[in-house]
C-alpha cells in the first residue's frame, strides 16, 4: 500500500502490472487497473488531480468528507 498528496509524485514504473488508486476524501474516486500496459497514465493522472481539487462534502452532503486530508492511495 502506498501514498501520495498529488499524481504527479506518483512513481508509475514501479507500480505492479495490476491495482487500483483511490482518493481517500470522498466515493467512487477509483481507478482499477487491470494491465498496466493498457494504461493511459496522462489520463489517470488527469482524473486523480480533478478529483484531488474536489469537496465531495459540498455536493453530497456529507460534511465529515471535508475534514479529511487529501491523498491517493494505492493497493494492490
Amino acid at each position: 500500500l502506498f501514498s501520495w498528496e498529488d499524481a504527479k509524485k506518483i512513481d508509475w514504473e514501479s507500480l505492479p502490472e495490476k491495482f487500483v488508486l483511490k482518493c481517500n476524501h470522498g466515493c467512487g474516486y477509483n481507478i482499477i487497473c487491470k494491465n498496466k500496459a493498457e494504461l493511459d497514465e496522462k489520463e489517470v493522472k488527469k482524473t486523480l488531480n480533478k478529483w484531488m481539487k474536489e469537496d465531495f462534502s459540498k455536493f453530497n452532503a456529507e460534511p465529515h468528507y471535508s475534514k479529511i486530508k487529501r491523498k491517493i492511495i494505492m493497493d494492490y
